[in-house]
């Protein structure tokens, strides 16, 4: 700042010898100055005084034109992280806070891990503890063995397929199978033969009926049907002979129930060999009458010659 002092007496200084203007003189003072025409003027510098200032990160400040008093500063409000660490969750995010950081800090991520597993199906859930933990291989669930439509029920569902398996019939014709009996059967005389005879020839004689008749118990719908077929053995070594007769209920004599014969206990009836020896021997005998019934079936023996005790081992409808 530049100043001139005017003599009240004698020869003095003037504006045209001043280099200083208005604005170099300190708002509030007065001087004469180049620009006040010799005339003492207040100066227009403003006066900042203790000035400071604040910048962030790769900021700058703009100083202000006027007078500083050397005391202001600019300084930078950059708060000092130093190493900062973090760690992560699975997809997690960490938010890095403003500030100065050293550039030993670090984010990590511990996430357990896990490898490829193979899953055996059964019948009940399986569950792969893989929650919360990295896979580094596949999944593998194992193939069902046989599931196709034809091994399952039909109309059950097993691992999206549909079955169409409708079960296994035995032998939905018989009517007595080697000891089973499919619709109950009894004889004339209640007895049932057990495996306790042996009939010659026969590798196993399995469990047989030795008597005249069998009864079912409970009532057959012949409809469809063309007759019954009777496979019978008799362990005499001689040829036994006669007939087989099938018939409604459980009585035999009474009109109208017979519903089929072949052979006969007479040679006008021309017996047939009903087997010998323990070998057997299948017989058909075709419905003759009206067989679209539904009621309980009986067959019966009649004996031309040979022992008087018929085995039958399987009679079934055909």
């Amino acid at each position: 700042m530049a100043e001139c002092i005017l003599m009240k007496a004698g020869s003095g200084t003037g504006s045209d010898e001043c280099t200083a203007t208005k604005g170099n003189v300190l708002a509030g003072k007065t001087a004469v100055t180049s620009d006040s025409d010799d005339e003492a003027v207040a100066g227009t510098m403003p006066n900042k005084g203790t000035w400071t200032s604040r910048i962030g990160v790769n900021g700058k400040a703009v100083i202000p034109a006027g007078y500083h008093n050397g005391t202001g500063y600019v300084d930078q409000a950059i708060t000092n992280r130093g190493a900062v660490s973090a760690s992560l969750g699975i997809n997690g995010t960490y938010t890095i806070p403003e500030g100065y950081h050293n550039g030993a800090g670090k984010v990590t991520q511990s996430i357990a891990t896990m490898g490829a597993q193979t899953v055996t199906p059964g019948n009940s859930q399986k569950v792969v503890s893989c929650s919360g933990k990295y896979m580094t291989g596949n999944v593998t669930v194992q193939a069902v063995s046989n599931l196709i439509a034809a091994n399952i029920k039909k109309g059950v569902v097993v691992g999206g397929v549909t079955g169409t398996w409708e079960g296994y019939v035995a032998n939905p014709t018989d009517i007595y199978n080697n000891g089973a009996t499919y619709y109950g059967v009894t004889t004339n005389s209640g007895k049932m033969e057990s495996n306790s005879i042996t009939l010659p020839g026969q590798v196993n004689s399995g469990a047989g009926i030795n008597r005249n008749y069998i009864y079912t118990t409970s009532s057959i719908n012949l409809t469809g049907y063309t007759g019954i077929a009777v496979e019978t053995v008799n362990a005499n070594p001689d040829f036994a002979r006669g007939g087989i007769r099938i018939f409604r209920g459980s009585n035999s004599s009474t009109a109208g129930n017979l519903l089929g014969r072949k052979g006969g206990s007479s040679s006008s009836s021309t017996p047939i060999e009903l087997g010998h020896g323990g070998n057997k021997v299948t017989v058909y005998i075709p419905f003759t009458e009206n067989h679209n019934v539904v009621d309980t079936i009986g067959v019966g023996f009649d004996l031309y010659s040979g022992s008087s005790i018929q085995h039958f081992y399987r009679v079934w409808l055909y």
